[in-house]
């Protein structure tokens, strides 16, 4: 049987004879299995579809075949109740050691993922269940994992892209041009003249606008685009917050209309963002009753009825404490208003930009101490993770990531214990944990108490909920490469 083996991370496919055996024990893809497979995939739009036509979702979560949909990833099987710790236990014995026994195993210094395809599939349903008349259009710059892109393909959904680079991702799933016209919008508000220019060749017909220029660029060099005004919002309670980079003003919207009636363009819904991570649902409310608001303009001055809202990004994503409860207390709370002011019956189509809300959940990332510094009053650790890689986040997403440990004894043992073996610390000196770069300026954690001062070289960090905002923007800075990644399915 002929297989091939991908590299996630430089989304690139590799001979495989041409690999290392350590390298040929990573993710397999069976092709000739895969082209069997397709009774139990979901089926994309026909050619003739269009974004009105595409189902909201095309999959059966109880009836589908999930250990045959996840091994056309190259996912391995785990256990639905295995926790964390064992799993990372059982990489660190498959995929890294690879054959190394006794005084020769070695400890992890290089970092890797352990990616959840099967969350996807359960962040998808949930969504389902509980906006089933929104259509997710995965927000790709959260995370453009290609794996991602390939299941969330699958499953129906959307892709929303900022830049010609991501429309291009896009493209690697949707090569057709009337899909790509069915299942992705061109988000971006403020558009480079090159990237209008191969958007508007490149099958792409939706995208957004949230100023009178942007509408004159439109109409020079991509007079068909599908139009969707984006408004302002409160996303005073986000924790990314966009309305002073993005949104028009209501006042501003209603200009809009007027010049696109004018210049003839073809104005076709309304769209918001009420910032990444939205803490408060009234932000939903509000933009959506104002998006109503220029619904209404633009019928009384176009005469015709738009057909598409975009509620856009800010879904909160799952939480090892309560689980979905923010999304579904969200989706609960606005779901009675959307069907009044946008009945079933009305023809808009409802779709949104969900990118944490998916992605969040879906990444561990494992990593060791290499180093280590005990001094007067504090200690130092040293990983190879840092903020030039996934740590990122620290400054771009505002995260506050829950940093866990295991020691390397329970890493090597027999059994995996509940707590980490007792050490002498050092009485009740702080922690600070560098990354690996010479910048004195990769701090992870600086004086801190959240993780013991006792920890040694080849004990293991690890970090869950770390999908969203994390290794999308990492980088090789120094020559410290971004970690691996190793797919898995929880299946029971």
């Amino acid at each position: 049987m002929e297989t091939i083996i991908v590299n996630p991370t430089q989304n690139e496919f590799v001979d495989f004879n041409s690999v290392t055996n350590t390298e040929q024990e990573l993710i397999i893809l069976e092709k000739n299995e895969v082209l069997n497979r397709s009774s139990i995939l979901p089926q994309t739009p026909s050619k003739e579809q269009k974004l009105e036509d595409v189902p909201v979702f095309g999959f059966d979560y109880d009836a589908m075949d999930k250990k045959a949909f996840f091994e056309q990833f190259g996912a391995e099987f785990i256990p639905s109740d295995l926790s964390t710790k064992k799993i990372i236990k059982h990489m660190y014995e498959t995929k890294i050691r690879c054959g190394a026994s006794g005084d020769d195993l070695p400890t992890i210094e290089e970092p890797f993922y352990i990616v959840d395809l099967s969350e996807v599939l359960r962040q998808v349903q949930t969504w389902r269940q509980e906006l089933p008349r929104v259509t997710p259009f995965y927000a790709i710059k959260c995370n453009p994992n290609p794996y991602f892109l390939r299941v969330l393909e699958k499953l129906g959904c959307g892709f929303d892209v900022a830049s010609r680079d991501e429309i291009e991702c896009v493209k690697q799933v949707l090569p057709n041009n009337d899909e790509l016209a069915a299942r992705c919008i061109y988000a971006n508000p403020c558009h480079p003249i090159s990237h209008v220019k191969y958007a508007s060749t490149s099958g792409v017909q939706l995208t957004t606008a949230d100023n009178v220029d942007e509408l004159y660029k439109l109409k020079k060099y991509w007079p068909d685009a599908q139009i969707v005004i984006r408004i302002k919002t409160d996303d005073s309670h986000s924790v990314c917050q966009f309305s002073t980079k993005f949104g028009a003003e209501l006042g501003v919207a209603f200009e809009m209309v007027d010049i696109i009636k004018d210049l003839g363009l073809n104005l076709v819904g309304v769209s918001f963002h009420v910032g990444s991570g939205c803490n408060d649902v009234n932000s939903f409310l509000k933009a959506i009753r104002d998006a109503r608001a220029v619904f209404d303009y633009g019928f009384k001055v176009l005469n015709k009825k738009m057909w598409l809202l975009d509620l856009g990004g800010g879904w909160q994503g799952r939480s090892n404490e309560h689980g979905n409860a923010a999304f579904i207390s969200v989706a609960r709370t606005i779901k009675p208003l959307l069907d009044e002011l946008f009945p079933v019956n009305s023809g808009v189509k409802i779709i949104a930009e969900p990118g944490r809300y998916i992605a969040h959940s879906t990444h561990t990332l494992v990593t060791s101490i290499f180093s280590r510094r005990i001094e007067k009053s504090r200690v130092l650790y040293y990983i190879y993770e840092g903020v030039y890689h996934s740590f990122n986040c620290l400054i771009f997403d505002h995260a506050e990531p829950e940093i866990k440990h295991i020691s390397y004894e329970e890493l090597v043992s027999d059994n995996v214990k509940d707590e980490v073996e007792e050490r002498v610390g050092h009485t009740d000196k702080p922690v600070t944990l560098y990354g690996s770069t010479c910048d004195s300026m990769d701090v992870i954690l600086k004086d801190s108490h959240n993780i013991p001062n006792c920890l040694e070289c080849g004990d293991v960090l690890f970090v869950e909920l770390f999908g969203a905002y994390t290794i999308a923007a990492g980088t090789s800075f120094n020559g410290f490469k971004l970690a691996k990644i190793h797919y898995i399915a929880r299946i029971d």
